[in-house]
């Protein structure tokens, strides 16, 4: 619910094109931001702003974290 207690429209989840066991990583755009989510726990919302999450990507894209896995 918003701040004046009306229920904003649930968002459109997207999952990558390669899940195929449903355990995926899931992304939405709301409002100004860009939410990220397990699709195993749905409950659990991380959000970043439209800077942050390009940054993220970029810096997934260069294999910035290859030395983490």
């Amino acid at each position: 619910m918003n701040s004046y207690g009306t229920r904003q429209p649930e968002p459109a989840w997207r999952r990558p094109s390669y899940c195929q066991n449903g355990e995926c990583a899931e992304v939405a755009k709301q409002d100004d931001m860009i939410a990220l989510r397990s699709s195993t726990a749905p409950g659990r919302v991380v959000r970043y702003t439209v800077d942050e999450w390009q940054a993220l990507v970029r810096a997934i894209k260069a294999d910035e974290f290859a030395d983490l896995g």
